[in-house]
């Protein structure tokens, strides 16, 4: 099984996206063998991927929204990006960053993943994601699910912390006549 660790079990400690043009093309081939040999993700099909490309050089900000049934979605949204065109931000669990973590607390910010503390007011990560946001130059990926229910064929309640995100950055950028668009997105 697994399982991440318990938020009590392991510190939080914040580190922002560093995303790296090097770190997010060296890791394609890495992602492409992960979920064809452990995941076994044959194909994928990006149907409506266009629209997220049209706005692609507007300057908005993008938020994309999947649901989260496997444990191979993150590598999934990381292979869309690259068909878009564009590396996407991530936010995610804090707990893939703590423990036993290894290189992975060194890359996952290069390839523009951030962590969250999902059960408290994670101001430093809520920031993160609305400079995102409002810079508009990478879309942000959060799994407003919150959590792996391992569910494809319905979505499970839904956390607040994605919607108040995009209104927030919604607010701050109308006053630059940009908007936020929400990509709800099916795995």
């Amino acid at each position: 099984m697994h399982r991440l660790p318990l938020p009590d079990e392991l510190p939080y400690q914040f580190q922002p996206p560093r995303l790296s043009p090097f770190w997010v093309r060296a890791s394609r081939l890495y992602v492409s063998y992960l979920l064809r040999r452990t995941q076994v993700v044959r194909e994928i099909d990006d149907v409506g991927l266009e629209q997220l490309k049209a706005l692609k050089g507007k300057g908005d900000g993008v938020l994309i929204t999947p649901n989260h049934p496997d444990l191979a979605d993150p590598a999934v949204m990381f292979m869309i990006s690259r068909r878009a065109g564009v590396p996407f931000c991530y936010m995610a669990a804090y707990q893939i960053f703590t423990g036993n973590a290894g290189l992975r607390k060194f890359i996952l910010p290069r390839l523009g993943v951030f962590p969250v503390d999902r059960e408290g007011a994670d101001r430093s990560a809520f920031q993160a994601g609305l400079d995102v946001l409002t810079q508009g130059k990478n879309p942000l990926v959060v799994f407003p699910e919150g959590e792996i229910y391992f569910l494809g064929d319905r979505l499970t309640p839904l956390r607040e912390g994605a919607a108040a995100l995009a209104l927030a950055a919604a607010r701050k950028v109308a006053e630059r006549g940009r908007t936020v668009w929400i990509i709800p997105t099916a795995i």
